[in-house]
């Protein structure tokens, strides 16, 4: 409980806590806003099929957790800087007590710093799509609440990662240099990667998985103007079910499947012929299939039989 103590005076009283928790939650609303209001134009005059006012709200956390990470690092790279991990090992020998306190402290002050992160960047992102008349998230839907817990833990475990960081490189500056790969360069290069390569950093890194966790294409609710449930990317269609009614329009079924795991959702939609063709074979006294040439089952077209010409005349 003693180091645990201590290792929280040394947390707190270093102004560079301070500052990298505040630059984080400065640094994602602001880049929030700012994605948001480069779109914003084009949202308004044509919705896109995949628009989530949840994940939307985090696009600063990319920038974000940069200073989350260089936050948790600078735990261990600020004592081997001024020589003060010579006094920590000292009084605890056993290194990994040590690691462990320090990870606990650092867990703490994240969490903090990404709940109010979280919570500013969520509710500025949402004021501005209401005041543009655009679909905002609902609190009530579980998956949206899903999306903010998942965007706190990201940072949580971000700054947890800083802490291993800082410990294996004992420099800032090579922390920072990893957490950049990571978190930028990888999930930039992924796409370009061959075969199954390119799948995996696509799809399981760290960076990627991250932010999948955080968004609510096809599952949350919308509220406002556009209320409707919403899928992901479409990557392809699952099939289009048609249920012809007797009276009115007929209503059109369609399923389609988005990138994200078990999410799926349906679309309908009513067809109406705005020139319908009446069948007048009853008026004409005739059977409906009268008119009708029998079905040719062999290859090609069935050809007519040709014309018999009259013998000439003896």
């Amino acid at each position: 409980m003693d180091l645990l103590a201590s290792e929280w005076i040394k947390a707190r009283s270093v102004r560079t806590t301070w500052l990298l928790a505040a630059g984080t939650v400065l640094v994602t609303v602001v880049v929030s806003l700012l994605g948001i209001s480069g779109l914003m134009a084009d949202w308004q005059a044509d919705l896109p099929a995949d628009f989530d006012p949840t994940g939307i709200s985090f696009k600063g956390i990319l920038v974000g957790l940069i200073l989350v990470a260089t936050l948790g690092a600078q735990t261990f790279t600020s004592e081997y800087a001024t020589g003060q991990i010579v006094t920590s090992l000292t009084i605890t020998p056993r290194r990994s007590v040590l690691l462990a306190t320090k990870l606990a402290v650092t867990a703490l002050v994240a969490l903090a710093t990404a709940l109010v992160t979280v919570a500013c960047s969520f509710g500025a992102s949402q004021a501005a799509l209401g005041a543009a008349g655009l679909p905002t998230a609902d609190l009530a839907d579980a998956g949206s609440v899903r999306a903010i817990l998942c965007a706190a833990g990201y940072l949580v475990l971000t700054a947890v990662l800083g802490v291993a960081l800082g410990a294996m490189t004992r420099s800032s500056s090579g922390a920072l240099a990893i957490v950049v790969t990571v978190a930028l360069l990888v999930p930039a290069l992924a796409p370009g990667l061959p075969g199954i390569v390119g799948h995996l950093a696509g799809t399981y890194w760290p960076t990627t998985a991250g932010q999948a966790s955080y968004t609510t294409a096809g599952t949350g609710a919308l509220t406002g103007s556009g209320r409707a449930r919403r899928d992901g990317v479409v990557h392809d269609l699952d099939h289009a079910r048609c249920a012809p009614h007797a009276e009115g329009p007929r209503r059109v079924t369609l399923r389609v499947r988005s990138g994200l795991p078990r999410q799926r959702a349906s679309v309908s939609l009513a067809l109406s012929d705005p020139h319908p063709v009446a069948d007048d074979s009853a008026a004409r006294g005739r059977p409906a299939d009268a008119g009708r040439q029998p079905a040719h089952h062999g290859r090609g077209l069935a050809r007519p039989e040709p014309r018999r010409r009259p013998g000439r005349g003896r």
